[in-house]
């Protein structure tokens, strides 16, 4: 990654990259770490593609998954309430993302 970074700079790939980084983290049960990454990843995408992306939002929900295990169910809620916000004013609720937050938010 650090190789990507150096040619790539702040770009797409290597955010993307990180994004990938970060589930993995969580998936190999470190959620401390995946929510450092992510958090690092969604703070650069949010500069580079912007809030209301789909890739930035799909980053803000993967951070939700992290953090719902790491930092408790009610600052958990609080975030996954604001993404279905954003999900359903950026990309509308036919979207796949929206339609997947929204299965989220009825679950909890």
């Amino acid at each position: 990654m650090s190789d990507q970074e150096r040619i790539l700079g702040l770009h797409s790939r290597t955010l993307s990259t990180r994004h990938q980084l970060g589930r993995l983290l969580a998936e190999t049960g470190d959620p401390e770490r995946a929510l450092q990454a992510l958090s690092e990843a969604l703070r650069d995408q949010e500069q580079f593609h912007g809030p209301a992306r789909p890739r930035t939002l799909a980053t803000r929900y993967d951070q939700f998954l992290v953090a719902r295990r790491t930092q408790g169910p009610q600052a958990a809620a609080a975030m996954l309430a604001a993404l279905k916000d954003d999900c359903l004013r950026a990309l509308g609720a036919s979207h796949p993302l929206t339609r997947t937050v929204t299965a989220a938010a009825a679950a909890t």
